[in-house]
């Protein structure tokens, strides 16, 4: 908007909307990009973290089974 007066003056309007159209588009394909990998990393991390947490209960299963049969001899 600030620039309008002096686009409109010197008939630069098709020059900057074309102008616009690019930056606008490209600003567009990066959000895009950005999102996607949002919505790949954060999936990832939750799924490492649920992962993790189940090997720590397996190894602690086995741990205390271990110290069952250690208590029962």
């Amino acid at each position: 908007m600030a620039g309008l007066r002096v686009t409109q003056s010197f008939r630069r309007e098709p020059v900057n909307r074309e102008r616009f159209a690019a930056l606008s588009d490209a600003f567009r394909v990066s959000r895009l990009r950005a999102q996607r990998y949002i919505a790949l990393y954060f999936p990832f991390v939750q799924t490492l973290s649920t992962a993790a947490g189940a090997v720590v209960l397996v190894l602690a299963t086995g741990e205390i089974r271990n110290a069952r049969s250690r208590q029962v001899r």
